[in-house]
C-alpha cells in the first residue's frame, strides 16, 4: 500500500473540514428551527387568547338580532322560488361570517354547517336546478335553514364589537376575492367597463376594441357585477343591469384602476392582514389567490 501523497492528505483534510462545517450548519439550523417553533407556538398562544377575548363584551340588541333573522328568512324564501343573485350574496356573506365565528368559538359542527350551506348554494346555481319545484328547492336549501338557526343562536352570545370586527374582515375578504376575479377577466373588458363608467359610449368602445356591440355589453355587465361586489364593501351602491346605470355617481366614485386599487390596498393593509395576524383565522386560500393574481397579469 502506497503512502498518501501530500495532495491526497490536503484533500482528505478539506473533506473532513467540510463535513464538520456541514454538521455545524445542521446543528445551527436545528437550533433555529427550535427557536422558530417556540416563536410560532408563542404567536399561536397569543392568537388563541385574542380569539377568547372576542367572546366577551356587550351583546347585540334584540332588535339587531331580529332584523338579521328576518332578512335571512326573507332571502331564503326568495331562493325557494327562483335563483336570485342578491339573495345568494346574502348567504355568501352569512357563510363567510359563520366560518369566522366557528373558528372563534372552536365549533366544528358550525364549520360543517357552513360547508353544507355552501354546497346547497352551489347546487342551486346549476342549470338543471331551474326546473325544480319549490318543494324540491326547499329540500336542497335545508342547510341554509340550519345555518340561519345557528346564526340566531350565535347572535344571542356574540358581542357587538366582535360582530363589527368579523363584518369588516369578511368585507375585506370579499374585496380581495372579487378583485382577483375582476382582474382575471380579459383586460379589454375591464378597461371597457372603466371607460364606459367614465363617459365613453358602448358603440365607441365596441369600435375601439373591435367587438360586436351586443357581446361587449354582456361582457361589460358581467365585469360590472364583479366591480359591484367590490364597491359595495366601500360605498352604498346598487348592481348595474344596464349600461346607463354604470354612469351613476356611485360607479364613477370608484371607476378607475388607480382609485379602486387604492381602496383595495387599504382594505388589505388596514383590515384583512391585521385581523388574520391578530386571530390566526384566514378565509383565503393564499396559494390559489396568488395563482389568480399571476393569471390576471397575463390575461
Amino acid at each position: 500500500m502506497h503512502a498518501p501523497t501530500a495532495s491526497q492528505i490536503m484533500a482528505a483534510k478539506k473533506a473532513a473540514k467540510h463535513k464538520a462545517s456541514v454538521k455545524r450548519t445542521a446543528r445551527d439550523n436545528i437550533g433555529n428551527q427550535r427557536i422558530d417553533r417556540n416563536v410560532l407556538h408563542s404567536i399561536k398562544r397569543v392568537q388563541m387568547q385574542n380569539r377568547q377575548k372576542m367572546q366577551s363584551g356587550v351583546k347585540q340588541t334584540p332588535d339587531a338580532q331580529l332584523t338579521e333573522n328576518i332578512r335571512n328568512l326573507m332571502h331564503y324564501e326568495v331562493l325557494v322560488y327562483r335563483y336570485d343573485r342578491i339573495s345568494v350574496t346574502v348567504f355568501e356573506k352569512l357563510i363567510r361570517a359563520m366560518r369566522v365565528l366557528s373558528a372563534v368559538y372552536w365549533d366544528q359542527e358550525l364549520t360543517a354547517a357552513t360547508n353544507a350551506a355552501q354546497a346547497a348554494i352551489e347546487r342551486l346555481a346549476e342549470d338543471d336546478a331551474d326546473g325544480l319545484s319549490p318543494n324540491q328547492r326547499r329540500e336542497i336549501l335545508k342547510p341554509l335553514l340550519k345555518l340561519i338557526r345557528y346564526c340566531g343562536a350565535y347572535d344571542k352570545i356574540v358581542p357587538r364589537a366582535t360582530v363589527d370586527k368579523v363584518g369588516l374582515y369578511c368585507a375585506s375578504v370579499q374585496v380581495a376575492l372579487y378583485t382577483a376575479n375582476l382582474y382575471n377577466r380579459p383586460k379589454r373588458y375591464v378597461q371597457a367597463l372603466f371607460d364606459i363608467i367614465n363617459g365613453a359610449s358602448l358603440r365607441e368602445t365596441a369600435k375601439k376594441t373591435g367587438e360586436k356591440e351586443n357581446i361587449l355589453r354582456e361582457e361589460v355587465l358581467n365585469a360590472a357585477w364583479l366591480f359591484y361586489r367590490i364597491a359595495e364593501c366601500f360605498i352604498d351602491i346598487e348592481p348595474a343591469d344596464t349600461i346607463p346605470q354604470l354612469r351613476g355617481k356611485e360607479y364613477v366614485a370608484l371607476g378607475d384602476f388607480d382609485r379602486l386599487g387604492g381602496f383595495v390596498r387599504r382594505s388589505m393593509e388596514k383590515v384583512l392582514v391585521p385581523f388574520e395576524q391578530h386571530t390566526g383565522i384566514s378565509l383565503i386560500d393564499y396559494d390559489k389567490f396568488k395563482q389568480d393574481l399571476i393569471r390576471a397579469e397575463t390575461v
